[in-house]
């Protein structure tokens, strides 16, 4: 696990999957079919997949305008990598037009799933660490913002 602190914006898979949302079209579908990875998981859920899951109900908080204190700031778009890419900000206002209550509902099922599943690997590497009761908060926090 690639991760210095609780937020899904504190781990390297989480930033890859939102890199990716990022500069891939921002489409609606990735969110979704980050929901729907971890809801019609019906054994172990991977890494991977809950972290892509958090990272899209992170976008639907930012564009409800609950984003996290974690939530990449204007400086994270404006400078380029070491081969000068720059990610493209995420366009909220356009993500929230297309947000319906059955998308804010998936995102709600699925962070409180990777929160109590004893088959979420996220859950469990963070129950093996001391920050446990910080990543519950946190995931408390994120399934507030999301409502």
């Amino acid at each position: 696990m690639g991760a210095w602190g609780p937020t899904a914006f504190d781990s390297d898979e989480g930033m890859d999957w939102f890199d990716e949302f990022c500069d891939g079209g921002q489409q609606l579908r990735e969110l979704e079919r980050a929901f729907a990875d971890v809801l019609s998981a019906d054994q172990f859920i991977e890494y991977d997949f809950c972290m892509g899951a958090l990272i899209a109900a992170e976008i639907i908080a930012a564009a409800k305008g609950k984003p996290s204190e974690a939530f990449p700031e204007d400086e994270y778009f404006e400078t380029g990598d070491e081969l000068g890419h720059t990610i493209h900000k995420p366009d909220l206002q356009v993500i929230l037009n297309y947000i319906d209550i059955s998308l804010i509902g998936s995102a709600n099922v699925a962070v409180e799933k990777l929160l109590t599943s004893m088959h979420s690997e996220v859950r469990q590497l963070w129950e093996e660490s001391e920050d446990f009761e910080e990543w519950k908060a946190y995931m408390e926090d994120l399934k507030n913002r999301l409502s």
